[in-house]
């Protein structure tokens, strides 16, 4: 005898919702962006590091760009579009060694190898005072000047470096990065005690207008972060930023300069990361990354360990993301009730 069971169906309204919700949260959700180990470089000299956001104590992978004794990395970032690294370089004077030659370089993170992208001359009148960043639209290298207030960027392709509007308001800029949506950031240290630092967008939302118009707009003080002497700073494809402070101790000065008399950390063990919070300014100490006090402070995202890259979650399209699951989850419900 064949007994007759109620058939069920697939799903219900209710369950399809709630199973689209669950995705779109577990893709784009802000404790799934914050708790996902993202892999990081920083540098110490002649090396790039490779470490994890969620273990910055631990060096994953130390590979030697330069050979010792000649020239020192600096500020780095990684081309979204390719995977390889800029980076700044410097000779390892402890003070100016006029002419002081510096330039940005593109690596090979699996190999070390260098390509020179663009080099100073002995009549630039600029260079990058802090952390800079790949746009990720037009491929252009961009980073706060000094003297400070110049907006620069460098032609990749014709390797040359040109001022852009200029901040404003004026601020003296410590470290710019893009965020997955195409707008900019800065930290800009603050003129007057307790000389910390501020955040900042750099033109519009959206990158509209571009960070090329030099327009600042105040978003929060920093009060988790005081007295640098200069960050490290860039926003992971996942929309996560994270800043990293010189190792050791800072000391403030009363002079009209917020880095006079500052010192940047000389013999400490580690460098300090911290996750910022681009809305509110908040930071939440992450650990130190081990450099043996030596390098600068530079850091840059690739993004999430051994993830598959999701296009619209790259681009910021959590809300876009959730409109087709939606759709999706529409066509099959009315789907359903036509079978």
């Amino acid at each position: 005898m064949n007994s007759m069971r109620p058939r069920r169906e697939p799903f219900t309204g209710s369950e399809l919702a709630a199973a689209l919700f669950a995705m779109t949260l577990l893709l784009g959700g802000p404790w799934a962006r914050s708790a996902a180990a993202e892999t990081m470089f920083g540098v110490v000299c002649t090396s790039l590091l490779t470490f994890d956001s969620t273990d910055p104590g631990t060096i994953r992978r130390a590979i030697q760009v330069f050979p010792e004794n000649s020239r020192c990395l600096g500020f780095i970032d990684v081309d979204p579009m390719s995977g390889s690294v800029y980076a700044s370089w410097y000779y390892p004077c402890h003070m100016l060694c006029p002419p002081s030659p510096y330039g940005v370089v593109r690596i090979d993170p699996e190999s070390g190898e260098t390509t020179e992208v663009w080099s100073s001359a002995a009549d630039t009148p600029y260079a990058f005072a802090g952390d800079f960043d790949v746009d990720r639209t037009t491929g252009e290298v961009r980073g706060g000047g000094y003297p400070f207030g110049y907006n620069l960027h460098i032609d990749v392709s014709l390797g040359v470096m040109i001022a852009d509007t200029a901040f404003s308001p004026f601020r003296e800029v410590a470290a710019l990065a893009y965020a997955p949506g195409g707008e900019a950031y800065v930290l800009a240290w603050q003129s007057g005690p307790p000389y910390g630092l501020d955040l900042l967008r750099l033109g519009g939302a959206g990158g509209v207008p571009p960070a090329s118009s030099g327009e600042l707009t105040m978003i929060a003080s920093i009060p988790d972060i005081q007295n640098p002497y200069a960050v490290g700073f860039d926003i992971s494809p996942a929309g996560v930023a994270y800043v990293s402070t010189p190792p050791g101790p800072t000391s403030v000065s009363t002079a009209d300069s917020p880095r006079a008399g500052r010192k940047t950390g000389e013999g400490g063990p580690t460098r300090q990361l911290y996750r910022l919070d681009l809305a509110t300014g908040a930071a939440t100490a992450l650990g130190g990354i081990p450099t043996d006090g030596e390098g600068a402070v530079g850091i840059a995202v690739a993004g999430a360990r051994d993830a598959i890259a999701i296009p619209a979650l790259e681009r910021g399209g959590v809300a876009a993301l959730a409109v087709l699951l939606a759709a999706a989850g529409a066509w099959l419900l009315a789907h359903r009730r036509t079978t």
